[in-house]
């Protein structure tokens, strides 16, 4: 494993750290504890430090943190979506909705191919369409089920 230095804490880290798809590095206890202060302030979701990207970092890019932080940032994922998204939405917001997924999953599809031999990029992209329909399907119900407890 390489040194990394942590972009908020500037400590240099020769373990694993969560990279953003700018490349910029956050330790555990930084990512750690921005996600802790995120979740009890009821902030937005944890976004990457560089102000050059300041894109949120996704679930998948935090999975090598313990449990009890993932479980965390997901209860701030929800949170945020039970307060922030409307659902009823018109056919505009929709419309944004879906460039932000297809903007999410270009981004995807070039951090494999920038990152990964062409082989296993295409065995990524494909083991991940099969995992978002999972997930989709997932959220979907506890969505439906959070609309109609509020009905």
């Amino acid at each position: 494993m390489t040194n990394n230095v942590c972009v908020i804490c500037y400590d240099v880290s020769n373990v694993e750290v969560i990279k953003c798809s700018c490349d910029c590095c956050v330790c555990f206890d930084c990512m750690t504890t921005y996600i802790e202060v995120c979740n009890n302030n009821n902030q937005m979701v944890p976004k990457c430090p560089n102000t050059k990207c300041n894109k949120e970092y996704l679930y998948e890019s935090l999975k090598i943190l313990p449990k009890n932080i993932l479980i965390s940032y997901s209860n701030l994922i929800y949170k945020y979506i039970k307060n922030n998204v409307d659902f009823t939405t018109t056919n505009s917001k929709i419309e944004e909705m879906n460039i932000l997924i297809d903007k999410i999953k270009k981004e995807k599809t070039l951090f494999l191919e920038k990152n990964y031999p062409k082989c296993i990029s295409k065995t990524i992209e494909i083991c991940y369409k099969s995992k978002l329909n999972k997930i989709t399907k997932s959220n979907r119900q506890i969505i439906d089920k959070e609309l109609k407890e509020k009905n």
